[in-house]
């Protein structure tokens, strides 16, 4: 996998449709996750990009009412998994051996009483 073309070709496309990325990539497999800010709407995604081809596919994993960053992130290489924790306490499990094809698994924090 080229990182680089996939780097310049997930920024080119964000910025053509008027948005920020507001995290590091993060690579898992073929592919890196990442945040994005749309300013105009206040909203924000944890998003999958991936080169098939020449073609940048993307898909958007988690997109909350608000606004996200990434707030830490954890590889487990002998469970082949990546564990993103999101600044609202959500936790997304992206598969490192095949994350196009396997969904990831979102669980959210419950509020504590």
């Amino acid at each position: 996998m080229d990182q680089k073309k996939l780097i310049q070709r997930v920024k080119n496309k964000v910025e053509s449709e008027k948005q920020t990325i507001n995290s590091l990539m993060y690579f898992a497999g073929d592919t890196t996750v990442f945040t994005v800010s749309d300013l105009a709407k206040h909203k924000s995604s944890l998003q999958m990009a991936w080169l098939e081809e020449e073609t940048l596919k993307t898909k958007i994993l988690y997109e909350p009412a608000g606004t996200l960053n990434i707030s830490k992130v954890l590889k487990k290489s002998e469970k082949e998994v990546m564990l993103i924790i999101t600044s609202d306490g959500t936790v997304v499990i992206i598969s490192t051996k095949d994350p196009t094809r396997i969904a990831p698994q979102i669980a959210k924090q419950q509020p504590t009483n």
